[in-house]
Formats: C-alpha cells, structure tokens, sequence
C-alpha cells in the first residue's frame, strides 16, 4: 500500500513539475545551478563562448529528461551552487548518470559574483 501511495504521489508531483530554464542545451560547455544562481549564471554564461546553462527552479521531483536533453554533446559540466558538499552534482549524477566536471561551491552565505563563475569557466580551458 505504501509503495503503491509513494508511486501515485511521485507520478502526480512529475506532472506538476516547473521545467528547468535551459540557454544554449547541448553546448561544449554547460553549467547547472539551481535558486539564486541564475542571474550569475546568466551573466557568466552571456560572456563565454560555446556555454550554456539550465538553471532548476526547484530540486525534486529531478526533470531527468530534459536534463539529459540539455547536457547531451556537452564535455563538461560544472554546477554552481551555495553548499559546501555539491547536493545538485550528486542529484545530477545519481539521476542522470551524468558525470559532473566539477562544482563552485560557496557556502557562508555570501551570494556569486559572475566573476567566480566566469573564473571557474576560463580555469577548465
């Protein structure tokens, strides 16, 4: 009965689902971030060539799909996100299957700059 509630709920909770906001899917480069990351990585992703980026407005039910559907093609994945153990690249990794390049973490409740971000970028090149 428990399972069978957990499924129902899980299945209704998909459809209800906000979709990710995805700028250049499928590029070389794509960062995933996820609540207040989104203007920074706009900004960073605006200044660096062959960079995209798909930004969550909330973390469970995960749109596996459309995640798959953005990162595919692209060489590297970085996330950006405010806590010290890189929650979204192992959610994107347990979910996806898709391994995270790596992660800027920031975790003393200061906000990113696009500088950190954009820094982060030029530093895998």
């Amino acid at each position: 009965m428990m399972e069978k509630r957990l499924r129902l709920k899980t299945a209704g909770l998909a459809k209800e689902v906000l979709p990710p906001t995805e700028v250049n899917p499928g590029a070389k480069t794509m960062v995933c971030g996820f609540g207040s990351t989104l203007g920074v990585m706009r900004e960073a992703c605006a200044a660096a060539d062959g960079t995209g980026f798909i930004h969550y407005p909330q973390g469970w039910p995960f749109p596996e799909d459309a995640t798959l559907a953005a990162l595919k093609g692209a060489g590297r994945v970085l996330t950006v996100e405010n806590n010290a153990t890189g929650q979204l690249a192992r959610l994107t990794r347990k979910e996806t299957g898709t391994q995270v390049s790596g992660s800027v973490l920031k975790f003393y409740g200061r906000p990113f700059t696009a500088d950190e971000v954009t820094a982060a970028l030029e530093g895998g090149k």
